[in-house]
């Protein structure tokens, strides 16, 4: 009974309204409706003007090959299940950090002047150093981003685009970066000094201040004389569909100087021949590996007549110009490795 009145007083307030919009109830005269032309199928996600990273997406792809709207969005919908995204920094990350080491490696690194792109292919180019910066870009740099970014998004509060773009711009120079870049530079020196965990802690802060330290000191000199300026130029200067693509460029550029400073500084000038994809080092790798398995202690017994020879003559020389030569890495290591044997 209740809905019953309900409906009846609906209906009531219904007929009211129309009888004061048309007196007498008459029906309304027809309204000529003119529909204009559209295409095909809808500009799905349009932005105007758009920008060029905008239109290689794969949802404009599929319009431009002429799918139906409700099968792009329906797609869209049952990929959301599945979708995590954090992996919209992790691979774009991953493949910036990835070709900034190739160029680096190919430009920045000595080599012959006859040299061509398909020896370095095969003789020089390290893969290894490569993988080891594209699963750097994966994790943890490409996660951080994800997670720093949606929390500056939800967090700051700010007054206008410059404001914005200022505090941002601030707080990835001085808090973001130098996170990033000590963890690049310790996965990296991990990978390539594992005999690090075994050193005293007197070497260890020689090997931190003399390798580690110039790298990320480098990294951000460089960082805070170029991204400001390049930010404000590409964000004030460039057309808005070239912003994305001229700031994909900068990451690539930033990316070939970081990869090429942490590999200068924590190998050294001569390089690491442990990780080395070239047939040299190949050779020279199983080389030192038959001199360990072999059990000579050529080296050890070389440094040791140098340190005991302080009062002769080497080569007729005199003896002040006698120098105690450092032990080398396979040195220490063979050391350190027959520590308990008894031959």
């Amino acid at each position: 009974m209740a809905l019953s009145r309900r409906i009846w007083l609906a209906g009531a307030r219904f007929v009211g309204l129309r009888f004061r919009e048309n007196p007498g109830l008459l029906p309304r005269p027809p309204v000529l409706v003119t529909i204009q032309s559209q295409p095909v199928f809808r500009n799905l996600f349009y932005k105007s003007p758009g920008s060029t990273m905008e239109a290689l997406r794969i949802w404009k792809l599929m319009e431009y090959l002429g799918m139906d709207y409700c099968s792009i969005v329906r797609i869209r919908r049952r990929m959301k299940k599945y979708s995590y995204p954090w992996l919209t920094y992790c691979i774009p990350a991953a493949l910036i950090l990835a070709l900034g080491d190739f160029i680096g490696q190919y430009h920045l690194k000595p080599h012959a002047a006859d040299r061509t792109f398909m020896k370095f292919l095969t003789d020089e180019w390290n893969i290894r150093e490569t993988l080891l910066f594209a699963l750097m870009g994966f994790f943890p740099v490409g996660f951080l981003l994800s997670k720093w970014n949606l929390f500056l998004y939800r967090k700051l509060k700010c007054h206008g685009k410059l404001s914005f773009l200022v505090t941002k711009l601030l707080l990835d120079l001085f808090i973001l970066t130098p996170i990033l870049l000590s963890l690049m530079i310790l996965v990296y020196g991990a990978f390539y000094d594992r005999n690090l965990i075994n050193e005293s802690s007197e070497e260890v802060k020689k090997t931190f201040k003399e390798k580690y330290w110039p790298a990320l000191k480098q990294s951000m000199i460089f960082n805070l004389e170029t991204r400001p300026l390049a930010i404000f130029a590409i964000f004030y200067l460039a057309p808005i569909h070239l912003r994305r693509l001229l700031k994909t460029v900068y990451e690539v550029i930033f990316a070939t100087y970081v990869t090429s400073s942490i590999r200068e500084n924590v190998q050294g000038p001569s390089g690491s021949s442990l990780s080395s994809g070239s047939p040299g080092s190949a050779k020279n790798l199983s080389t030192a590996s038959g001199v360990l398995r072999s059990g000579s202690d050529s080296g050890l017994k070389a440094s040791q007549t140098v340190g005991s020879s302080k009062g002769g003559t080497l080569d007729g020389g005199s003896p002040d110009s006698l120098v105690e030569e450092p032990l080398g890495r396979w040195a220490r290591y063979k050391r350190w490795a027959c520590r308990n044997r008894g031959d």
